[in-house]
């Protein structure tokens, strides 16, 4: 018995197909919404705010891929706690969760990568099928 799929079909869970998340589905619809009623008053933006937005952007992606990505999730250096204090403050302003969940998750994901326990496979975790 392969102690690995034996994890899998365990984990697995039969989803209805109209079953939804409306709290993230109303979270992301409102996100979005907002984003493009930002959009329309870039035009009357000072520059001070269209500096603030370039940095937010910015210090939020190094966050991500210097902090979540290689620091916690890969492991790849080594950081003195100042470093970390300030990748951790830079996460924040991307607004992708806990550090802990998205290192867990990216980890899995390149555990079981194209598989059915990948939490980033829709067709698997979600019960949806792409129709041909």
């Amino acid at each position: 018995m392969n102690i690995g799929s034996s994890r899998v079909e365990n984990k697995k869970q039969e989803i209805p197909p109209w079953e939804f998340n409306w709290i993230m589905i109303g979270y992301i619809t409102y996100v979005h919404i907002i984003g493009l009623i930002g959009v329309w008053y870039i035009p009357v933006l000072k520059w001070q705010t269209l500096l603030l937005l370039s940095q937010t952007l910015f210090w939020s992606s190094i966050g991500v891929t210097g902090g979540l990505h290689r620091l916690w999730a890969h492991r790849s250096y080594k950081a003195h706690w100042a470093l970390r204090a300030f990748l951790m403050f830079c996460t924040c302003l991307s607004n992708q969760g806990s550090i802990y969940h998205w290192a867990r998750d990216h980890r899995v994901h390149h555990k079981n990568s194209e598989t059915e326990a990948d939490p980033h496979n829709v067709s698997a975790n979600k019960n949806f099928k792409l129709q041909n």
